[in-house]
């Protein structure tokens, strides 16, 4: 059998590149997700504000005229006939949300 001399690169220098471009990107996740999770999502829930977002009849047939011009509607439709507001409740209350006092904090 011949004697080979090829030998296999097992470092080269964009390898250096990936693998701190790798670690900062995932230090970076890493931050920003306990950033969330520790100021974000541990504040007190009432400063959340709870809107009705339920679309007006001019704003509906603003939304079907971009639809007819971006070419997703073929021709205009009534709103009737694709909208039914009979779902929407008349009165939305703010979800009875209690986190205690000493979540999130170490």
């Amino acid at each position: 059998m011949a004697d080979s001399t090829y030998r296999p690169t097992l470092w080269t220098p964009g390898d250096w590149n990936a693998f701190f471009g790798f670690g900062t990107n995932i230090l970076v996740n890493m931050l920003t997700l306990t950033a969330l999770l520790r100021f974000v999502l541990t504040e007190p829930p009432d400063r959340v504000s709870y809107r009705m977002l339920t679309p007006t009849d001019q704003e509906m047939l603003k939304i079907r005229d971009m639809a007819l011009k971006a070419g997703i509607l073929e021709k205009p439709i009534e709103l009737k006939d694709f909208l039914d507001r009979s779902f929407i409740p008349t009165d939305i209350k703010a979800a009875d949300i209690t986190v205690p006092k000493d979540f999130g904090r170490e």
